[in-house]
């Protein structure tokens, strides 16, 4: 099949990036660890690769803007994702966080309200907070330098369509049957086995792999 192929070529680049650059803790990383540009690469304990072969398996990919008016960093992208050493308030600006929040309150309905964070005044903030850290923080996270947007928009988008599991009607690496994405109220990140929607339904152009390539080969040194 060419999909599982393509799994394994993607899966075989992030062995490669991280031999260059390990993974990094996403509760423990630093602005210094951080390309200035370039897309990320998230991976999440206990979810691992069942179809196109060993390892973990990615969980979330994301990039930055710059450029339109608006400019962040790859490092004020992942700042928001991981949150407040003690988070006192909703640490807005972090959709990956709403979404793990989400699932937490509808695993978990005494924490709080089932369509969090959109009803955030009926739950315990803090103690929400303090839940997606402990579920988040432990992730890990291959850093990609990648200096031009719209290479950035073609790697991050067209991986996630090939990652995605989204209406497959055999699927190569689904969830674990303990994700914790299951409990969320997105049926898209739901069935995609990832913690984001956006991408998840597309079509891949396996071309992005060269270009993935490209970038990986240059990642010895940082952008």
């Amino acid at each position: 099949m060419p999909r599982r192929a393509d799994l394994r070529r993607f899966y075989g680049l992030m062995r490669r990036l991280e031999r260059l650059d390990r993974r990094h803790l996403l509760g423990e990383l630093q602005e210094e660890d951080c390309p200035s540009r370039g897309v990320y690469f998230v991976f999440e304990d206990g979810e691992v690769r069942s179809g196109s072969g060993n390892g973990d398996r990615v969980v979330r990919i994301g990039s930055h803007a710059l450029g339109g008016g608006q400019s962040t960093s790859l490092w004020s992208r992942l700042r928001k994702h991981k949150g407040a050493d003690e988070p006192q308030g909703y640490q807005d600006g972090s959709v990956f966080r709403s979404r793990v929040g989400n699932a937490i309150c509808r695993k978990n309905p005494r924490l709080g309200p089932e369509n969090w964070p959109r009803d955030r005044q009926r739950g315990d903030i803090p103690r929400i907070e303090q839940s997606i850290n402990r579920h988040m923080r432990p992730m890990t996270v291959l850093l990609l330098p990648v200096g031009r947007r719209t290479h950035r928009d073609y790697i991050e988008s067209n991986a996630i369509a090939l990652l995605s599991e989204y209406r497959r009607e055999h699927p190569i690496d689904p969830a674990s049957d303990g994700w914790l994405g299951h409990h969320c109220n997105r049926e898209m990140l739901r069935e995609s086995g990832l913690w984001q929607s956006n991408h998840v339904a597309n079509e891949y152009d396996p071309g992005f792999l060269d270009l993935l390539e490209d970038y990986v080969e240059r990642a010895g040194g940082r952008s």
